[in-house]
C-alpha cells in the first residue's frame, strides 16, 4: 500500500519503524567532506567516460569485418554478464570488511553502504554526481590500462584478441560503473521514474523494483 503514498512519506515512515527497533545511528559527514567528495566525484566521472568514449572509438577501429563485429558485440555481452559475479563479490567484501572510520574508504564507500542497509530509501536522495563517483573510481584503473595496452601494441584492425579485450572492458566497467544508478532506480516509487527506465525494468533489463 505504501506505493501509492509520496515517497518521502514512505521513507519517514520506515526510518521511524526501524527507529523504534533500536536500529544503530550511523556516522555521517560534514558539509566539507560532502563538498570535498563531490568535486572528486565530479572528476572522476568525467575522466571515466572520456576514457571509455576513446575506448569505444579504438573499438570500432579494430572492427573491419562481420566476424569481428559479432566478436566484438559478444565480448561486450560477456562482459556485462560476468559483471554481476564482480558486483556481487564487491558488495560482500564492502558489507564485510572495513568500517566507516576505515582510511580512504570509510566515509565515501563503506558508509553509503552501511547507511543504505539501516535505510533502503535514504538512496534515493543521492543525486547522479554523488550516487556514480565510487562506482566510476573503480572502473577507472582497468579502462587506463587497456588504453595504454592498446596504445604500446597498437594492434591491426581485426584483431581478436585486442576486440575481445576492448569489448569486455567496455561492457564490464561501462555498465557496472551504472550499478548504483539501476540500483537506486530499483528502489525509486514508479512515479518518480523516468519513463525508459521503467521500459527496463519492466522487460528486465534494468535490476526491478
Amino acid at each position: 500500500e505504501f506505493q501509492k503514498l509520496p515517497g518521502n512519506f514512505v521513507r519517514a515512515h520506515e526510518m521511524q519503524r526501524r527507529a523504534a527497533k533500536g536500529t544503530i545511528v550511523r556516522g555521517s559527514i560534514s558539509a566539507t567532506e560532502k563538498r570535498l567528495f563531490m568535486r572528486i566525484n565530479w572528476g572522476i566521472i568525467l575522466t571515466f567516460h572520456a576514457l571509455n568514449f576513446w575506448l569505444v572509438v579504438k573499438l570500432i577501429r579494430l572492427v573491419d569485418s562481420v566476424y569481428a563485429a559479432a566478436t566484438a558485440v559478444l565480448a561486450l555481452f560477456v562482459g556485462a554478464f560476468v559483471i554481476d559475479v564482480y558486483s556481487f563479490i564487491g558488495h560482500w567484501m564492502i558489507d564485510n570488511y572495513g568500517t566507516e572510520n576505515t582510511p580512504v574508504v570509510g566515509k565515501k564507500v563503506i558508509l553509503p553502504f552501511r547507511v543504505h542497509h539501516d535505510d533502503p530509501m535514504e538512496l534515493t536522495t543521492h543525486g547522479f554526481i554523488e550516487a556514480n563517483g565510487n562506482t566510476c573510481a573503480a572502473s577507472l584503473p582497468c579502462s587506463i590500462l587497456t588504453l595504454v595496452y592498446l596504445h604500446m601494441c597498437a594492434p591491426s584492425p581485426g584483431n581478436e584478441s585486442a576486440i575481445w579485450l576492448s569489448g569486455f572492458v567496455i561492457g564490464f566497467w561501462g555498465l557496472f560503473s551504472l550499478a548504483n544508478q539501476m540500483h537506486i532506480w530499483s528502489h525509486m516509487l514508479d512515479e518518480d521514474l523516468p519513463a525508459l527506465v521503467r521500459v527496463l525494468q519492466g522487460r528486465g533489463i534494468c535490476i526491478p523494483r
